[in-house]
């Protein structure tokens, strides 16, 4: 009984290794562009229905920008997001496979005036851009 369960739980790390890979900051630097948007909302108003479909239809069209020198843009159809990633500095956290974009005048301050919070998610057949505060899930490419 015991051995069995030994077996079963290397069985299902083997298997969770396999399917996730991790990504490194030399592989996320570069142009990813957004291929699908999936959401994860529920009991919503036809109003926030409607502006969750506009920031959807936006992502949809974006490409993100990770340069090695830490600035960080975002090309998307939304003048608010836009103008906000025009200034940006991102840095990223291997071990929770997390970006965190912050205005770059605020790259070396302890609590910036507003975070971007991204989780990259990758496996052998996709990568997923998490977006933590509005919980859209980017699959994306990197050009």
């Amino acid at each position: 009984m015991i051995m069995t369960l030994k077996f079963t739980l290397l069985f299902l790390v083997m298997c969770a290794t396999s399917f996730s890979q991790n990504i490194n900051e030399l592989e996320l630097t570069g142009t990813w562009k957004v291929e699908d948007v999936t959401t994860n909302f529920s009991n919503v108003s036809k109003e926030q229905q409607q502006y969750i479909d506009t920031l959807k239809a936006a992502f949809n069209d974006a490409t993100f920008e990770f340069k090695k020198d830490g600035h960080f843009n975002i090309d998307i159809d939304l003048e608010d997001i836009s103008q906000q990633m025009k200034n940006a500095f991102w840095r990223f956290d291997p071990s929770k496979l997390k970006v965190t974009v912050v205005d770059w005048t605020e790259k070396e301050a302890d609590k910036p005036s507003w975070e971007w919070p991204i989780t990259i998610s990758k496996t052998e057949e996709k990568t997923l851009f998490l977006l933590m505060e509005s919980q859209f899930n980017l699959q994306v490419t990197k050009n």
